[in-house]
């Protein structure tokens, strides 16, 4: 804004004033009014950037929880249809051992899922499945026109027959690419090799194992037997190699199929044949993948680790005793009750005589700033001892009677509580139609085939599925929880506040930035009316100081 009267000038916020008449410093008189009209809006500002601070720290905060929640929860017992998938526990892997060669991975190999059944089988590859191969007598040139002409069929057993035309122009060469041209319909290729200088021959072979080609002329010249791949009978005159099946002895039985690959014996394991050697046996032993628990527990003792080192740093205080400017922070009492339920979850014994009851048990111990250490030793040893003992250590487990009721969810109150359930159903589908626990009714709700345990009960949160069809069944119930699960969940729900607290102080600094609006609106217009009113003074001070000038000047007074 600027002054008509030339007096005064606002640009940007910033009031200039020129042609005092009052000798005032009216510019800094505007400015220090206007700043302490803006003096609210300042404090608005620390606060929002102390807010934008304390985010940034809970942000951090729920990030390291994350990462904790991720390291633990495939060890909670997930839930649902991708459980076993996600629980390390149940991921499987494969041994191989051999007291008759040194090195029985050259002879199989083993991949394994979730749903490979855990035990030991011993193995004994008899013979490899091969392709059939037939070679061509030696031909001096490869590029020279054979001067045949006349067609031939030939296919794999796993193929469809296809025709081949050979015309006199072509060469070894032309021919090798028209029978590969086909490859996709007959299943046979070709490769044309040069065994000496000046020496070449045509390698005929199938593309799958244990399907036998088979070859025959069709019209004009007989090509395959002039190019010595048959003989007058129809024959094959170097048959380099028969197609045979894989023949493998699993746990005594002879076992045999088309392919080397074997992935329909055992559910969830696949078998690769590498070498065949009679009379060797190796050992196969399907158990639990130590080496991925192992990881994911110490997975979880770095998350941990992390999480309590910021915690730690949230703590520090300065010389005077104060917080350091880095404790966002300190003495909050969200930050100081996440991380009593930690440790009193990593400090958790389960009531479990026949098991680990203790991190302690498996080498996780704390040292004494509350970080944990971990002695792998004492961990390999758990693991390799009783690995079915840590898995119960960590996971959320229910026990049942019958093999039809599972477990959809759970809450950490549920560890510990056995009952009895009556389920009755119609008999054909295998809908619920009647649900009793320990004989009392109104506990669980069933819609389907679902078990809900009802609300406010100490069942609420309980979620079961019963598949049986029989028209009543009494299973007996047991439920086991472990510290994974248990800080997992609880991690959960202090998540869910970490995230309602910034949403809190987002919303916070959101009211904060409007009302520095409105006193930047109110200081502007107070602005202006002192620019205005500093303006009026100074042109009244100037018109009077013009009027005593003519006084002076009529009466002969001089300003000496």
């Amino acid at each position: 804004m600027t002054s008509t009267s030339g007096i005064a000038t606002s640009s940007s916020g910033t009031v200039y004033l020129v042609g005092s008449s009052s000798g005032l410093d009216t510019s800094a008189l505007v400015e220090a009014a206007v700043a302490t009209k803006m003096l609210p809006a300042d404090d608005l500002e620390v606060k929002i950037t102390e807010n934008e601070a304390e985010i940034a720290a809970y942000q951090e905060m729920q990030n390291l929880l994350s990462a904790i929640s991720d390291s633990l929860y495939p060890m909670t017992n997930p839930t649902g249809l991708l459980g076993d998938e996600e629980n390390v526990f149940y991921q499987n892997e494969a041994y191989l051992s051999s007291s008759d060669v040194s090195t029985p991975s050259s002879l199989v190999g083993v991949s394994v899922d979730s749903s490979a059944p855990q035990g030991v089988y011993e193995l004994e590859v008899q013979q490899l499945a091969t392709t059939h191969k037939v070679a061509s007598s030696e031909q001096s040139d490869s590029e020279v026109a054979l001067g045949l002409t006349g067609a031939f069929e030939l296919s794999s057993a796993s193929g469809t027959s296809s025709q081949i035309s050979v015309t006199s122009d072509m060469t070894l060469a032309d021919l090798a690419d028209a029978i590969n041209d086909s490859t996709e319909t007959s299943r046979v290729s070709a490769t044309l090799l040069q065994v000496s200088e000046g020496t070449y021959q045509l390698v005929l072979a199938g593309e799958d194992t244990n399907q036998p080609m088979t070859m025959s002329s069709v019209s004009g010249d007989d090509v395959l037997v002039s190019l010595g791949v048959l003989d007058g009978g129809g024959a094959y005159v170097q048959e380099l190699q028969e197609a045979q099946s894989a023949i493998l002895i699993y746990d005594g039985l002879t076992i045999t199929r088309d392919e080397n690959s074997i992935d329909n014996l055992i559910d969830g394991v696949t078998i690769d044949l590498y070498s065949a050697e009679p009379g060797s046996t190796v050992s196969l032993e399907i158990g639990s993948d130590l080496a991925s628990v192992k990881d994911q527990i110490i997975a979880f003792v770095d998350a941990y680790n992390a999480y309590r080192e910021f915690a730690i740093t949230q703590q520090e205080t300065t010389t005077a005793g104060g917080a350091s400017d880095e404790a966002v922070l300190f003495s909050d009492s969200l930050l100081r009750n996440t991380n009593m339920a930690l440790f009193d979850g990593l400090n958790l014994t389960l009531d479990n005589s026949e098991f680990f009851d203790s991190l302690d048990d498996i080498g996780i111990t704390f040292n004494k700033d509350n970080t944990l250490d971990l002695d792998e030793t004492v961990l390999d040893e758990a693991l390799l001892d009783d690995v079915d003992s840590v898995q119960s250590l960590f996971e959320f487990g229910m026990t049942s009677s019958s093999e039809k009721l599972l477990l959809l969810d759970s809450e950490p109150e549920h560890g510990g509580l056995s009952f009895n359930l009556e389920v009755t159903t119609d008999g054909t589908s295998g809908g619920i139609t009647g649900v009793t626990l320990d004989g009392a009714n109104g506990l669980f709700t069933y819609d389907g085939s679902r078990l809900l345990g009802v609300e406010g009960t100490i069942y609420e949160g309980l979620s079961l599925a019963y598949s049986g069809s029989e028209a009543s069944a009494s299973i007996s119930v047991s439920f086991q929880q472990g510290i994974a699960d248990t800080l997992y969940k609880d991690i959960s729900s202090y998540d869910e506040v970490v995230s309602t607290t910034i949403d809190a102080i987002s919303d916070e600094n959101e009211d904060y930035a409007e009302e520095i609006t409105e006193i930047e609106r109110r200081a502007a217009d107070y602005e202006e009316n002192l620019i205005d009113q500093y303006a009026a003074m100074e042109a009244q001070i100037a018109a009077s100081n013009a009027m005593l000038a003519q006084i002076k000047a009529v009466l002969g007074v001089s300003d000496d």
